[in-house]
C-alpha cells in the first residue's frame, strides 16, 4: 500500500476515535446566552490642572521667573507639595522684532499640577487668579485605585449576567449549569472631560475678578464613570 494512502487512513481512523470519545463542544449543548452590564461612579483623588504663565498677557510687567517664584510660594502656602506634584511640561520663547523699537522675546511656560483632593480646587484656583496667572484649567481626572475599581465593575457585570440567566431558567423550569463562555464586550472609563462639563465657568483667564476666593467656593466636579459589558453562556440542565 502506498505510504501516502496509509498515512491518510491512519489520520481518518484517529479522527473517528476522537469523535466517538464523547467529547462535546459547548455549541452542541443546551445553553443560554445572556449579557450583563454594570456601572460605577467614583470620586477622583487625582486632579490634574494645566497651568500657563507668560509674559505676553501681562505685557512683560513680570518676568516668567518672577511669576514662577510667586506661584510656587503661593502654592506652598496652600499645602501643595510643589516638588512632587508640580512639573513643567512646556517652555517656549518667541522672538519679536518691533520697528523703531528694540527687539523683544516673549516667554511662556506650562505646568501640570496634581491635586489629591477636590477640596484643594477652590483655594488653588483663587490663588492663581489673584496672582493673575495667564490661564489654568482641569486637564484630567483619575483615581489612585482605578485598576481595583475597574475589576470590581467587571465582576459586577458578570454577576448581573449570571442573575439574569438564573431568572430566565426559573421562568422556564430549567436549571443553570456550569459557565461555558464569557466574553468581555466593552470596559470603559469615561475620562473625556472638557472645560465645559467638568466646571461651570471655572477656567482662569487674564481677567480681573472681584472676590476671587468666593468665586471658587463651590466647584461642581464630575465623578469618573466606569462601565463594563459582558456576554456569557451557561449550560442548561
Amino acid at each position: 500500500m502506498p505510504k501516502i494512502l496509509l498515512t491518510t487512513l491512519i489520520l481518518l481512523y484517529s479522527f473517528s476515535v476522537f469523535s466517538q470519545g464523547g467529547i462535546k463542544n459547548f455549541i452542541d449543548q443546551n445553553y443560554m446566552e445572556v449579557s450583563g452590564a454594570a456601572e460605577k461612579e467614583i470620586i477622583p483623588d487625582r486632579i490634574y490642572l494645566h497651568i500657563r504663565i507668560d509674559e505676553k498677557n501681562n505685557n512683560g510687567a513680570k518676568s516668567i521667573e518672577k511669576q514662577e517664584e510667586m506661584m510656587l510660594e503661593r502654592l506652598k502656602t496652600e499645602g501643595i507639595d510643589v516638588d512632587s506634584d508640580l512639573s513643567v511640561i512646556s517652555f517656549s520663547s518667541t522672538y519679536i522684532r518691533f520697528f523703531f523699537k528694540k527687539d523683544d522675546v516673549k516667554k511662556a511656560k506650562e505646568y501640570e499640577l496634581l491635586l489629591h483632593s477636590s477640596e484643594k480646587l477652590a483655594p488653588v484656583f483663587a490663588a492663581l487668579d489673584e496672582l493673575e496667572i495667564a490661564s489654568a484649567s482641569i486637564a484630567k481626572l483619575d483615581h489612585s485605585q482605578m485598576a481595583l475599581f475597574k475589576k470590581e465593575t467587571q465582576i459586577l457585570a458578570v454577576k448581573v449576567a449570571k442573575n439574569k440567566a438564573l431568572n430566565y431558567a426559573e421562568a422556564l423550569n430549567e436549571h443553570i449549569g456550569k459557565t461555558l463562555f464569557i466574553q468581555e464586550l466593552n470596559t470603559g472609563i469615561n475620562t473625556d472631560f472638557t472645560q465645559t462639563n467638568v466646571l461651570n465657568e471655572v477656567v482662569l483667564t487674564k481677567t480681573k475678578y472681584s472676590g476671587a476666593t468666593s468665586r471658587y467656593q463651590n466647584i461642581p466636579l464630575q465623578k469618573i464613570r466606569l462601565s463594563a459589558n459582558v456576554l456569557a453562556r451557561f449550560a442548561i440542565q
